[in-house]
């Protein structure tokens, strides 16, 4: 059971939750374009996720996960789990990096290439342990656990199902395997530092959206919605997602708690997007997503300031030349973005990097390494349990 001291929040939380509530929105800023395919010399690169110092997990061409900092030594290759049967392989795919290098998964076993997973384990990855088996919930069925998110205190939000169970789960080297106390048969998204965890239930007549924390459930509601799907929640309790007030239209949505819900495509301004919806947010209330304008998918960008902007559109120009982007999914609060693109002539979507360009004589990431550096300094805690 998970009760107020698995969940709590340290003083440092506290501390970065007052810091950046103080961060104002900023004017959109203009990005450089990195095909992450091409970060390792030799390999075919996939990032997946990245953390605020720029590092990038993901796969390289060989099926191996690897953590790769741009212009920052070699990549580390994070191994895998031992198999589990003879003549089995062994497949990572991370899912979250943070910001002490650790990483949440799955494994799949797998008889052959071509054969569908048999075995499925969730892993906690830490510099200096490595990968661990985050474990399995007893059941008569074929168990599997999966890696879904992860916090800087190192808990591993995660999902058990075996046949028609089907449990939030969080893991630590601390505290091992624990089921979220709670009747809600939610699909995981995201945890913050806090410790607060986001989900989201769905069935044949509902999807709706929650976040849990020290054994409250609080549900993510909107003037009329009908369904809410979240995908991503901040350390200030700031949530990003989807919703629609008449099961056909998409709106992305950005929720804080005592606001409730903000339509991000209120009063029309939505750079041509017919349908969107949020992916990722960071701590600074900066928003990334995918949308649809009646002719093409799109990735976007939002901060309260700007509004809806294509994402294509904030690109240096010369960078964009012969790229396609959609489906923006991650943004760290360095700014950078991970997103979907197709280049012209090719039909293999690859993971592109969006890095803020700096001004002249003004350095964007200055204030960020500032609170960053003072963050590491008082954690409080080690990353290996909580």
């Amino acid at each position: 059971m998970i009760d107020g001291r698995i969940l709590r929040t340290s003083w440092w939380a506290l501390l970065w939750s007052m810091c950046t509530a103080a961060l104002p929105a900023t004017a959109a800023p203009r990005y450089a374009l990195t095909d992450t395919a091409t970060l390792i010399p030799g390999h075919t690169f996939q990032a997946v996720a990245l953390n605020d110092r720029g590092a990038l997990v993901g796969t390289r061409g060989d099926g191996h996960a690897v953590i790769v900092t741009p212009g920052q030594g070699e990549p580390i290759d994070i191994g895998t789990l031992p198999s589990q049967s003879p003549g089995f392989e062994t497949r990572p795919v991370p899912a979250a990096i943070n910001n002490y290098g650790q990483v949440s998964g799955t494994v799949y076993y797998n008889t052959t290439e071509n054969d569908p997973p048999v075995i499925v384990r969730g892993f906690l990855y830490t510099p200096g342990v490595g990968m661990t088996d985050i474990g399995l919930l007893p059941t008569q069925y074929l168990p599997t656990t999966y890696g879904v998110g992860l916090n800087d205190h190192g808990v591993v939000l995660g999902m058990s199902v075996g046949g028609s169970r089907w449990e939030t789960i969080t893991f630590s080297l601390g505290r091992g395997l624990e089921v979220l106390p709670t009747a809600l048969d939610v699909q995981p998204e995201g945890i913050n530092d806090r410790g607060q965890i986001l989900g989201t239930l769905l069935t044949n007549a509902q999807q709706a959206s929650y976040i849990y924390h020290r054994g409250t459930v609080t549900e993510i509601q909107g003037a009329g919605a009908v369904y809410v799907y979240a995908h991503d929640i901040n350390d200030r309790g700031w949530v990003t997602g989807g919703m629609s007030r008449d099961r056909v239209r998409g709106q992305a949505f950005l929720y804080k708690p005592g606001t409730g819900i903000v339509d991000l495509m209120a009063g029309g301004a939505n750079d041509g997007f017919i349908n969107t919806g949020g992916l990722a947010l960071n701590n600074r209330g900066q928003v990334v997503g995918s949308g649809w304008t009646g002719s093409d998918t799109a990735g976007f960008y939002f901060d309260e300031e700007t509004g809806i902007v294509r994402l294509s559109k904030l690109v240096e120009p010369a960078d964009m030349v012969g790229w396609r982007l959609w489906d923006a999914f991650a943004i760290n609060d360095r700014g950078q973005i991970l997103a979907y693109g197709l280049r012209d002539g090719s039909n293999q979507t690859t993971v592109v990097l969006l890095t803020p360009v700096k001004k002249a004589g003004h350095d964007p990431d200055h204030d960020h390494h500032d609170h960053h550096d003072g963050r590491d300094r008082g954690h409080g805690h080690s990353p290996r349990g909580r």
